[in-house]
């Protein structure tokens, strides 16, 4: 089989090699199919043999010793991920394969706790990794860490590998597709619109961290569990990007039936997202699609037939022309609420269509929302009546008490502790290490809001005195009282940004850093003067700048250092597309879905290796002139070497669209 790093070094015009190869068939030597950029002296470096044949003796008419390298070898040999998964997992059932590798149950040897772990092969030229295979591993972890914590994506708990493969150590869920369900038959209307909000808020927190999903479907969502109110998860972002406001993407990606208009037309955003919402809702209401055909009949007239006998022609020819059908059953049952929200998530025009945040907060879905919570019962957060508490859990409960004054928002912490540490995850480990530190300037002074937050959580000496420490156990333990539909280790995500010391304690500072309202404390005078004390803080040798020295030192272990080579790497990586990603607080919205967007970043991004809907293929040359059209003309990074200067600083610590609490799953259970 060809090395698909050799297909790249190929000339773009000869289109049966390329398809050929793409396809793993074994192409035959000769002059009239083979072209092989033979001078690349890499390949001759290391010995690659093609058919038995060193690079260096492939010859054609024709080749050209200008044609495009796009993708130059790495002189990667590793990635740095942590090494010994075999060490803590047991390998189970397989599960799936992909594009990406395999996936497989695996178990966790000491907890016994079971995961899903894809197994991604590695792909070398001679002892070095290969480029594209380095950007999607990289993409796919990197893209993961960006979405933080949020309940609402199948959360990543570890990355390892070894010699041969990596390993991606996710959530497991049980409760199979959306899909599945769909083609049982038709949700009716409160179900519908949970799944829907779900949908929405998920990809309304993507477009806040300004990325475009570009695959939204029924596929890419999982149950957590088998139950009926199971919480849904999204999964896979391998073709997803980053995009800046006012930006438009280009390259044309997705699944052909859920493609927005202007995605098939190459000029898109992240409403493109949107209008793979409105398909799916659509699908959920009257279990079919919403497409006619030419004969005026219904393009897939039910949900339970099969989707692929469909040509890509027919598919673009109706979602960019034909008419959407709203008048045949079920549809003159629907709720003309109902029926608004579906229309106008299909609107053609994108600049017509509302962005997910605006969507979530259309009349239908909001009062079905309040319909869900209208029977639930009041928080520890608020209050802690109990009849039939004991003794000893009401002393062990003191400490979890406070009131609703010691708010530091408008809202109260009753109905957002969830969303809070969601918010939290979301932040790289470097913004939220700042702003731990920040929370330790802020407690200094006298703020009764904050010393409430303290006497709340904090434990107590002997003498009664706080100790600065909030125990771990006492956290977790309000989070599994039954007022938040958390599974275990939905418990363990939400406290795993947090550092748990040799006694089981979480420093208060880190625990402040997650409650505080930030866009509170950034509207008042002092925020910019706390801002140059963190950095000067950090800056240990008052360079003016953060070097890799300096964020070991905050990232890592003061006594072992880094346990996993790549920590202040990745880091660096997450701190510069949060940098560039993120957007002021509040958004204004723009008619492209800035509102939901970001700066974009080279950093990371996928590459659909030419691919197009449906696998259509574009020629390499033809691929590079389209990333090109997407690059951003930017400045050099502050981050690009010599370390992190206090502007670049300043803007990371910034609040900004994702800080919307709004964006996040209070996953507060409901009571009849």
């Amino acid at each position: 089989l060809l090395n698909k790093m050799i297909i790249n070094h190929s000339c773009p015009g000869c289109p049966l090699f390329r398809k050929s190869a793409r396809q793993g068939v074994k192409v035959p030597v000769s002059s009239g199919t083979l072209h092989i950029h033979a001078q690349s002296s890499f390949y001759v470096q290391h010995g690659v043999r093609f058919n038995g044949k060193p690079v260096s003796d492939l010859r054609c008419k024709g080749v050209r010793k200008d044609a495009p390298i796009l993708y130059p070898p790495t002189k990667m040999d590793h990635f740095g991920f942590a090494q010994g998964f075999h060490n803590k997992y047991e390998v189970n059932e397989f599960l799936g394969s992909g594009t990406f590798g395999s996936v497989h149950v695996a178990t966790h040897k000491d907890t016994g706790e079971r995961f899903a772990v894809k197994v991604a092969v590695k792909r070398r030229i001679g002892t070095y990794l290969q480029h594209d295979f380095v950007k999607r591993i990289q993409h796919e972890v990197d893209m993961y860490n960006h979405l933080g914590k949020s309940l609402n994506v199948v959360h990543m708990y570890d990355v390892f590998e070894d010699d041969k493969h990596v390993y991606l150590v996710m959530d497991l869920c049980s409760g199979g597709e959306l899909w599945g369900r769909i083609k049982r038959g038709q949700y009716n209307e409160q179900n519908a619109a949970r799944i829907i909000s779900e949908i929405l808020r998920t990809i309304a927190q993507c477009h806040s961290r300004g990325v475009v999903v570009r695959d939204v479907k029924p596929e890419n969502f999982l149950f957590q569990d088998e139950s009926p109110s199971s919480p849904l998860k999204m999964i896979d972002f391998g073709i997803a990007e980053y995009c800046a406001p006012h930006q438009q993407l280009h390259d044309r990606a997705g699944t052909a039936l859920y493609c927005a208009p202007e995605l098939l037309k190459g000029n898109y955003s992240f409403k493109a997202d949107v209008w793979s919402a409105g398909v799916i809702a659509y699908e959920l209401i009257a279990d079919r699609m919403p497409f006619e055909d030419d004969d005026g009949g219904m393009l897939v007239s039910s949900l339970r037939t099969t989707r692929r006998n469909l040509s890509n022609k027919d598919i673009f020819h109706a979602i960019l022309y034909r008419p959407l059908d709203f008048e045949r059953p079920p549809w003159p049952s629907i709720s003309d609420s109902a029926k608004d929200l579906v229309q106008r998530l299909l609107t053609r025009n994108p600049d017509e269509r509302p962005t997910a945040l605006e969507a979530l907060h259309h009349p239908w879905l909001e009062a079905a929302a309040a319909d869900a919570n209208s029977t639930r019962r009041s928080g520890w957060l608020s209050s802690r009546s109990s009849s039939s508490s004991s003794s000893s859990d009401e002393e062990e409960g003191q400490a979890d008490r406070h009131t609703s004054n010691t708010d530091t928002s408008s809202s109260s912490y009753d109905d957002s502790l969830v969303q809070r540490l969601q918010q939290y995850g979301t932040y790289n480990r470097l913004k939220q290490v700042a702003l731990s530190k920040l929370a330790s300037f802020i407690a200094a002074y006298d703020n009764p809001r904050l010393a409430e937050l303290k006497e709340a959580f904090s434990s107590k000496d002997d003498a009664g005195n706080l100790t600065g420490k909030v125990p771990y156990h006492k956290v977790e333990r309000v989070l599994k009282n039954g007022e938040f539909q958390l599974s275990d280790l939905e418990v363990r995500q939400l406290l795993s940004s947090f550092h748990v010391d040799s006694e089981g304690n979480i420093d208060i500072n880190e625990w402040l850093a997650a409650l505080i309202d930030w866009r509170e404390v950034q509207s008042t005078d002092q925020w910019d003067a706390l801002i140059s004390r963190v950095f000067d803080t950090f800056d240990l040798d008052h360079s003016g700048r953060l070097g890799a020295a300096e964020l070991e030192s905050l990232l890592c272990d003061e006594e072992v250092g880094c346990l996993v080579e790549d920590t202040v790497p990745a880091a660096m990586r997450a701190a510069e597309v949060d940098s560039m990603t993120s957007i002021d607080y509040p958004a204004d919205a723009s008619s492209n879905g800035a509102a939901e967007g970001g700066q974009a970043s080279n950093a990371g991004q996928a590459s659909n290796d030419g691919r197009g809907l449906g696998g259509a293929e574009c020629s390499p040359r033809e691929h590079q002139q389209r990333q090109q059209k997407q690059q951003l003309p930017v400045s050099k990074s502050p981050w690009d070497g010599g370390g992190i200067d206090l502007p670049a600083f300043a803007k990371l610590l910034r609040t900004a669209q994702h800080d919307k609490l709004e964006l996040y799953d209070s996953r507060r259970v409901k009571r009849e």
